[in-house]
């Protein structure tokens, strides 16, 4: 290592202007020469102002001795530039979605506001609700439901007792009365609060509707699913044994997460729903 760093030294004396500069940095990072790397790298960006990449080291190095202050100046020396491509931020969220969706939803938030476009994680959130309000089918590549807007054939072997991942629109078709679709809506919104763990608020509004219930087949449904939510609050083993024992359970929220237990029903779903907004806007964040 002595040999190339010497070797890289007597280079940049014969030319000041040489790339090499950016291996001599990494060479005395690598050493633990953190002073002498950010001497090399601010005297080789003052040549070579366009070597992004040395200047990330640069603030990687600043950042780890704890100089703050000049770290950010480097950073803001960049964000211009990065700010004008959101076409790149587009597309590494798309390389990102099938391995890693919470980065990649991350990345096009980036890219979207990068093209102008103000919005919030509040309006991305209300927008998806939205969608799911109105039966609209989830947008990427649909994960295996178990429940859907109509019950399964009886020749399928497979119970509905699981919460769906993604809610089945109904056909379009169909025209629902107001109170029907309202009866629709809370489903889909029961739905999504069990995928999210919120077993309780799930159970809420689950009670509701099985009081609601106008058929046998529909009662049964709903039997099924609140007693495999009630054995998963339970932390019992509630999952039937046709599911796919591969896909992961959520957590059981933590009781400070619930929605108080005096609330109406409506007031306690709004709750719900706030909290489930707050933990996604902070898991987002991360």
């Amino acid at each position: 290592m002595q040999t190339k760093i010497k070797w890289f030294r007597e280079v940049l004396e014969l030319e000041p202007a040489s790339k090499v500069f950016f291996p001599l940095a990494r060479l005395y990072f690598e050493d633990g020469k953190l002073e002498d790397a950010v001497s090399a790298l601010r005297q080789g960006l003052e040549r070579n102002p366009e070597h992004v990449e040395a200047r990330f080291l640069l603030v990687e190095i600043l950042h780890a001795l704890g100089r703050g202050s000049e770290a950010a100046a480097e950073v803001e020396s960049i964000t211009g530039m990065l700010s004008r491509y959101p076409a790149f931020w587009k597309v590494w969220a798309e390389s990102c979605a099938p391995r890693a969706k919470d980065a990649a939803l991350a990345l096009s938030f980036l890219a979207a506001n990068f093209q102008g476009r103000s919005i919030s994680w509040s309006q991305v959130i209300e927008r998806g609700l939205d969608s799911f309000y109105r039966g609209e089918a989830p947008v990427g590549e649909a994960e295996p439901s178990v429940i859907d807007a109509a019950p399964a054939p009886k020749a399928d072997a497979k119970p509905a007792a699981r919460p769906a991942a993604h809610f089945v629109s109904p056909e379009p078709a169909v025209v629902v009365g107001d109170e029907e679709e309202a009866n629709l809506r809370t489903r889909t919104m029961a739905d999504l609060l069990a995928e999210q763990g919120d077993y309780r608020g799930a159970l809420d509004i689950y009670d509701e509707l099985l009081a609601e219930a106008a058929d046998d087949e529909e009662v049964d449904e709903l039997e099924g699913i609140i007693a495999n939510l009630k054995g998963r609050l339970r932390g019992g083993p509630a999952r039937q044994a046709t599911a796919d024992e591969s896909e992961p359970v959520a957590e059981v929220e933590s009781e400070e997460d619930l929605p108080p237990v005096g609330l109406p029903g409506k007031e306690k779903l709004l709750h719900t729903l706030e909290a489930l907004a707050e933990r996604l806007e902070a898991r987002a964040a991360l």
